[in-house]
């Protein structure tokens, strides 16, 4: 009866991470709920461990974070912002801290939960794309590759999109490596669908992160087998560049890295050089930086206003009111807390890629290169949904032990 309530239990715990990853992209504010009653399922049932916790450096990193987090509340202005840009943090510190005292079983399942309701939520927005995209071609003739009407076939923000995809198509990829391991369809499908529904909206960044993923696959396959030497390097170097090669040819794909290179409408141009300001600021610290993320957004804001006046082009992104952040995770921590943070979210990033690949974990390999990756265009820690994503799989490769499972050994 006791084992049954067991099972029942981690049952529960694995649906409440899988509802908490579909929830978040749709109202990353219900995903709040099974995630709250997940960590505190887990601290009523697992308090009399606290003398068990499990300590590691990834833990120690998170914290730091963290730590930096808190810190912005004592040097920024606006203490009411700097506060909604730390309760999107929390996740840094109480998923940590709830994985560390969960019994290794238990941590086994969760991740299934929590890769199981990835991949469920890239089936549902790419089945949705490919239903808008036909609603808004039989409206236009077209299927536009700029502009607002790019969010309505993809629900939620292209970049975020892509990033789901991305990680479904990842996961799949790491089924796939397993010897005899018996695959459902419906995971061929979802493969399907986020190619084709990346290549569909042109998600830049996600069609790059799609081939380095592709390419690191080959490699842990010819490595595995112990068939890897510089020819093979070599080739895997080759079907890089030929596939962008290819891809240039393609005009849908190549107009979105034409309107990149020309400057004039693409938001980050004008991000990166505000940014790049900022930097080159005689009274930047360049050890701290601005010390809080709020203080680095209104010296962008200000950025934007001068740039309006100058250059009508960009009137567009300081009229919009929408706060454009530096859409570089890497560039948002070293102007916000130096190359402390910079070198703190390096580590972290390291951290994580190595644990896994110890582990033989390749799915949370996969995550780690397209997250890490993703961090070039987008500030991924500063939105809730994918932070939460983040902290999730982050806790889950630091304290998972491939060696130490003691249930059921088919996973997926």
């Amino acid at each position: 009866m006791l084992n049954r309530l067991t099972a029942q239990a981690i049952s529960f715990e694995r649906i409440l991470i899988w509802l908490c990853i579909f929830l978040l992209p749709f109202k990353p504010i219900y995903a709040n709920i099974p995630l709250i009653i997940f960590i505190l399922l887990v601290l009523v049932q697992h308090y009399k461990n606290i003398h068990n916790f499990k300590h590691h450096a990834g833990l120690y990193l998170f914290l730091s974070i963290f730590l930096l987090y808190l810190t912005g509340l004592f040097y920024a202005k606006d203490f009411h912002t700097e506060y909604k840009i730390v309760e999107k943090s929390f996740a840094l510190l109480f998923m940590p801290l709830a994985f560390g005292l969960m019994p290794q079983a238990k941590v086994h399942l969760v991740r299934k939960g929590f890769w199981q309701g990835l991949f469920s939520l890239a089936l549902i927005l790419g089945i949705y794309s490919f239903y808008s995209a036909y609603r808004i071609y039989s409206e236009l003739g077209y299927l536009p590759t700029v502009g607002a009407r790019v969010n309505e076939i993809t629900y939620i923000h292209r970049p975020y999109f892509g990033l789901i995809q991305t990680l479904s198509f990842s996961y799949v990829l790491s089924l796939l490596f397993r010897k005899g391991l018996k695959i459902h369809p419906v995971y061929y499908l979802g493969l399907a669908i986020a190619i084709i529904s990346v290549f569909l909206v042109v998600a830049r960044l996600s069609v790059v992160a799609l081939i380095i993923v592709c390419l690191y696959f080959v490699y842990e396959y010819l490595r595995k087998r112990g068939i890897l030497n510089l020819k093979t390097i070599a080739g895997l170097i080759l079907f890089m560049v030929l596939s962008i090669s290819v891809l240039s040819q393609y005009n849908r794909f190549s107009e979105r890295f034409i309107y990149l290179l020309q400057g004039k409408g693409e938001p980050r141009i004008l991000i990166w050089e505000c940014a790049y300001r900022q930097f080159t600021d005689r009274d930047f610290n360049i050890f701290l930086g601005n010390r809080s993320a709020s203080t680095t957004q209104d010296k962008l804001n200000n950025c934007y206003k001068e740039e309006s006046i100058n250059k009508t082009y960009w009137a567009w992104i300081y009229e919009s009111k929408e706060n454009f952040n530096t859409h570089n995770e890497y560039l948002n921590m070293l102007l916000s807390y130096g190359i402390l943070g910079l070198i703190l979210l390096l580590a972290l990033f390291l951290y994580l890629f190595f644990k896994s690949r110890k582990e033989a974990d390749l799915a949370a390999q996969f995550f780690v290169i397209v997250f890490a990756f993703n961090c070039f265009t987008e500030n991924l820690l500063a939105r809730q949904d994918s932070i939460f994503i983040f902290c999730i799989c982050a806790a889950i490769i630091i304290y998972y032990k491939k060696d130490e499972i003691t249930v059921s050994a088919h996973p997926e």
